[in-house]
Formats: structure tokens, C-alpha cells, sequence
């Protein structure tokens, strides 16, 4: 769904998957951001929120245009 945004264009890909790593864990319940995921993603939890925020507005509220088909 990222890829048809252009506002998160200018995020880094690895920052992008953390986050959504993390977006998805919260929402199933499975646990949170653990150390080891700190470790080898480089991105501290604090970091990624401010895209969790916008990536979980994005699943919420989509837009509703013409063009449900592109999405």
C-alpha cells in the first residue's frame, strides 16, 4: 500500500520494513519490539512510532476514490 503513496517515498526501506514488522506485532498481540529486533534492525521502537502512527492511519482510513481498482 506504501508503494502507491508518495509521501512515503522519502522513508529508507529498512526503516519502512521496521516499522511495519512492528505495526504487525502489535496488532496480532505477539509481543513488542525486543531487543534483538533493536539489535540487528538498528531502529529503536521510539523511532519507528511516528511511522507506525501513519502506517496504521493508512490501513484505517483508506481514501475513497475512483480508483479503488489500482488499490
Amino acid at each position: 500500500m506504501t508503494l502507491q503513496e508518495y509521501d512515503y517515498a522519502r522513508e529508507s526501506p529498512s526503516k519502512l520494513a521496521a516499522s511495519c514488522l512492528l505495526l504487525a506485532l502489535t496488532m496480532k498481540n505477539l509481543g513488542g519490539w525486543t531487543p534483538t529486533l533493536e539489535y540487528y534492525s538498528g531502529y529503536r521502537s521510539q523511532d519507528l512510532h511516528p511511522l507506525v502512527k501513519r502506517l496504521n492511519f493508512l490501513l484505517t482510513y483508506q481514501p475513497r476514490d475512483k480508483l479503488k481498482a489500482v488499490r
